[in-house]
C-alpha cells in the first residue's frame, strides 16, 4: 500500500505514528524489481518529460536496491519527503534497520 500511496501522493498516510510503527519498513531498501514501470513512465513524462521519464529507467535498471524515499523522489513527490524525514528517514543513507535489536546496518555496499 505504501508504493501506490507514494505514487499517488497521498502525504495523509505517512503519518508520525506509520512512521513509529512502520520504520523498518519505510527505511529499509527493497529490490528495485517491485517499483512500477508504468507508473514511473506516466508520472515523470507527464511532470517532467519524455527524457527524464527515460533517464528514471535508466537508473533503475542499473541499481538493484531502493528506499521509498528514492521512490518518491524520482516521481516528483517532493511533498512526501518532508514526511519521511520529519519521520526519521535519513535521505543520505541507504541504510538496512534491524527492529529486534534497534541497529541500522550500511547496505551502501550491495547498491550496484
Amino acid at each position: 500500500p505504501y508504493l501506490k500511496a507514494i505514487s499517488l501522493g497521498s502525504t495523509s498516510v505517512f503519518s508520525l505514528q506509520v512512521f513509529s510503527s512502520h520504520y523498518s519498513l519505510l527505511a529499509n531498501t527493497f529490490p528495485t524489481t517491485f517499483l512500477s514501470t508504468y507508473k514511473i513512465t506516466t508520472l515523470c513524462t507527464s511532470r517532467f518529460g519524455n527524457n527524464y521519464a527515460e533517464a528514471v529507467l535508466k537508473y533503475v535498471d542499473t541499481v538493484d536496491l531502493t528506499t521509498m524515499l528514492e521512490y518518491a523522489i524520482l516521481l516528483g513527490e517532493y511533498g512526501l519527503a518532508q514526511s519521511f524525514v520529519a519521520g526519521g528517514i535519513n535521505p543520505c543513507d541507504i541504510m538496512q534497520y534491524n527492529q529486534e535489536n534497534d541497529t541500522c546496518i550500511d547496505r551502501q555496499e550491495y547498491v550496484t
